[in-house]
């Protein structure tokens, strides 16, 4: 796998919901759809998580949920080489660690 694309999405709640969290401040109702892709557009990984979820911290999940590919010759690579992403993942921390995997961000 030569490189993976990964971004999220949020779909906002037809139907309301609460508009404030237990600290009083106002949340957008609905959830957050996030998704790792390859080069071609194919997904690799989804989740789904609540509207109020940062995206960079379902960076890692989403990596870990990659099935291995089958049918190949030898030991399959189930990473991508290369990881693009948008400004919400670009954080040090998770450099460091898509590094640590043999990613190249």
């Amino acid at each position: 796998m030569e490189g993976a694309a990964v971004d999220g999405s949020h779909v906002r709640a037809l139907k309301g919901g609460s508009h404030r969290t237990f600290a009083g401040r106002p949340r957008p109702p609905g959830s957050k759809h996030h998704a790792i892709t390859d080069r071609h557009g194919t997904p690799l990984a989804v989740s789904l998580t609540s509207g109020n979820r940062h995206d960079v911290t379902q960076l890692m999940p989403l990596l870990d949920a990659i099935p291995r590919t089958r049918g190949l010759v030898g030991r399959p690579r189930h990473r991508p080489r290369r990881l693009f992403a948008d400004r919400s993942y670009d954080y040090d921390k998770y450099r460091r660690l898509l590094r640590g995997r043999g990613i190249t961000p």
